[in-house]
């Protein structure tokens, strides 16, 4: 049976998720969509699926394309280029600068986990009131996008001290793109970012049973995989902390795809394109069509109990 979705969001709010990620617009319903989040159940991803994910089909002896592992930055997506290419449709668009506020406590440049010298940095938005106060809040991880590729964890901070101002405790998390690491790295990498949140719940003074996870366009794919794949040790990875769960609470995902191979992708569509799904999963879709949908978080959405918003 076809699979669907079902969302239930109000129609001012859809229409603000659909905007582009990469520039930080001054709207309302970012806060709306948080604190959403905190209400259980409000957002629930439903799919009628198989109640087993099909195990992959056997792998052909085809070397995965590691000539695409440049080991070169990819600066081709930043914040101010897209906010550049909206300004032309959308005038009154600002782009919201990194500003530092007593009311927030920032912690920058921290490490999460340590793969064999290669550390991976995580930022920290506290609300200044709530680092002394007995009552602890949620927390909500930020993952930035640009193909898997491109983009880094610097685009969200004004909207982590945002948030972070309004009670909330923010962590912009950096993962290894696909000119480093092919799938599933990133999201070992943030489940990583995860037991590393839980296991310092009591230094931030964040509920562990409320961390939740926030992505943009590949960010918000990652967000969307992390919450279908709670429990699943294939890809937990070993990253550090394995023994405190990497469970994240609630979803929001602003333009994150759900699938790669459902027949509306725009995959599906265009089967031979080499592109950023490609580049991240180390094959062409006509090579390894088990492995896309691996990838795809609607592969797992049976079991799902998370709350999404989208």
């Amino acid at each position: 049976m076809k699979p669907f979705l079902k969302r239930v969001i109000p129609h001012n709010l859809h229409r603000s998720a659909n905007l582009h990620p990469g520039s930080h617009f001054k709207r309302a319903g970012w806060i709306c969509a948080i604190l959403l989040l905190m209400l259980p159940g409000a957002f629930q991803v439903q799919a009628q699926v198989n109640s087993a994910v099909s195990p992959p089909t056997s792998k052909p002896l085809i070397k995965q394309h590691t000539e695409w592992l440049t080991g070169v930055r990819d600066t081709s997506y930043t914040s101010f280029s897209d906010f550049q290419k909206n300004l032309k449709h959308y005038p009154f668009i600002q782009l919201v600068p990194d500003s530092s506020t007593a009311a927030v406590t920032e912690k920058r440049n921290l490490v999460y986990a340590d793969l064999h010298g290669r550390k991976l940095h995580i930022d920290a938005f506290l609300p200044t009131a709530s680092l002394n106060a007995k009552a602890t809040i949620p927390a909500i991880l930020i993952i930035h996008g640009g193909g898997w590729r491109s983009g880094d964890r610097s685009q969200h901070i004004p909207l982590a001290q945002h948030l972070a101002a309004n009670g909330f405790a923010c962590f912009t998390v950096e993962y290894r793109l696909s000119t480093e690491a092919f799938f599933p790295a990133a999201v070992y990498d943030l489940k990583a970012a995860v037991r590393w949140l839980r296991k310092n719940k009591q230094k931030f003074n964040i509920d562990g049973h409320k961390i939740n996870v926030l992505g943009f366009s590949a960010g918000g794919e990652l967000a969307a995989f992390l919450g279908m794949t709670n429990g699943l040790k294939k890809f937990e990875g070993d990253q550090g902390n394995g023994h405190t769960s990497s469970k994240v609470n609630a979803v929001i995902d602003i333009d994150g795809t759900l699938s790669f191979v459902h027949p509306e992708a725009s995959e599906t569509q265009h089967p031979d394109k080499i592109g950023a799904s490609a580049w991240w999963l180390g094959y062409p879709r006509t090579q390894r069509l088990d492995l896309w949908k691996d990838a795809s978080p609607l592969t797992y959405a049976a079991n799902n109990t998370v709350p999404f918003i989208f």
